[in-house]
């Protein structure tokens, strides 16, 4: 394959990584970041890879890109091998699973977050708050500080003891309780379970997006790692995500990849003004071929809008409906309306009935 000077210097430092030592890569978007890890294992054939990758979407399709020399695993998948087939039968695909337990069996832990003035439902969604927000740091217990900022110091720790209670009824064998797939990856953690043996070399891809549990699995592994990612496209700072590319050490100078294949120069010179006054160095090169991405530097009537939040969708609506335009949701609208109406059941006092807002 034909690499840039940037993918031929990365190639260079992962062959010059010693065991134990980190190699981190600033990929802006469509700079071709598999492509430059393909090539770092096709470099060299005699050391075996692991590449860690986000979900299972990008698992398929790393797959047939990858040489021989390299496994792609999620880390869920990886602690399920190890550790969570044993609760391969209580899986569920919802925190919210752990509700009707709490009720059923473990009424007076439920009860104990009532007596501090709330509904059974907003006692619930409380305790399943700290215990998710426990599965995604690696903190060996529960504690107040997993709670919520609104918390007073009294509710945060009677909420604490109950998520501890459930957190302990859910790792044991012979237990009813639900378990999600973070249960199972946070058991990997604290048992001390490593990602892949000290001679193999592990690459994390996406890396702005991984947790603590993830990034500290990647810092527990004893041979060389590699992580490549985007810190301008974090998407999941709400659920835990912490940047590996800012919080890991590094043994060299961090590399980049700055010349995207993805657009031409129309949309690089916005992205770069961009970047330019949020205090980047680095600047985003053009595509040298001709791409179907463009920007208009003229007026031109809206017909699309990407928001980044389910508020900036509310806005982006409101605001298109004061301009008597037709608004479509793509995916629905429906799940924004129930937030809406939930935060609005709150707001007069009673039970949200909606998952994330209770």
């Amino acid at each position: 394959m034909n690499l840039t000077d940037e993918q031929h210097a990365i190639c260079q430092a992962a062959r010059d990584l010693d065991v134990g030592s980190s190699l981190k890569i600033q990929a802006f978007a469509g700079t071709g970041k598999t492509t430059t890890l393909a090539a770092i294992a096709e470099s060299l054939a005699q050391r075996r890879f692991l590449y860690l990758v986000f979900n299972r979407a990008a698992a398929d399709e790393a797959v047939h890109k990858m040489p021989s020399n390299v496994v792609v695993r999620t880390a869920h998948a990886l602690a399920f091998r190890s550790v969570g087939y044993v609760y391969k039968s209580r899986l569920a695909g919802s925190s919210w699973a752990w509700f009707p337990y709490l009720k059923e069996k473990m009424p007076r832990a439920l009860d104990s977050v009532v007596r501090m003035g709330r509904d059974p439902t907003s006692a619930g969604a409380l305790i399943i708050r700290l215990l998710e927000q426990f599965l995604r740091t690696t903190d060996g217990a529960i504690a107040a500080i997993h709670a919520p900022y609104w918390c007073d110091d009294n509710v945060a720790a009677t909420a604490a003891y109950a998520a501890e209670a459930l957190w302990k009824n859910i790792c044991k064998h012979n237990s009813t309780a639900p378990v999600t797939h973070d249960c199972y990856l946070k058991v990997f953690y604290l048992q001390g379970r490593e990602l892949a043996p000290r001679d193999w070399t592990v690459m994390l891809d996406e890396a702005q997006d991984a947790d603590p549990v993830i990034l500290g699995l990647l810092e527990r592994h004893k041979g060389a790692r590699i992580v490549v990612g985007d810190k301008y496209q974090q998407l999941y700072q709400w659920r835990g995500a912490v940047n590996a590319l800012s919080r890991m050490r590094s043994d060299s100078a961090e590399l980049a990849l700055t010349r995207t294949f993805r657009f031409g120069a129309g949309a690089a010179e916005w992205a770069n003004r961009v970047l330019e006054i949020i205090g980047e160095k680095l600047r985003i090169v053009p595509a040298p071929h001709r791409t179907t991405v463009s920007v208009e530097e003229r007026s031109v009537a809206v017909d699309a809008l990407l928001a980044r939040t389910n508020a900036g969708t509310l806005d982006e609506a409101i605001h298109g409906l004061g301009r008597r335009r037709k608004i479509h949701v793509m995916g629905g609208a429906d799940p924004l309306i129930r937030l809406i109406r939930g935060a609005w059941d709150l707001r007069r006092g009673r039970s949200a009935g909606v998952d994330p807002v209770s």
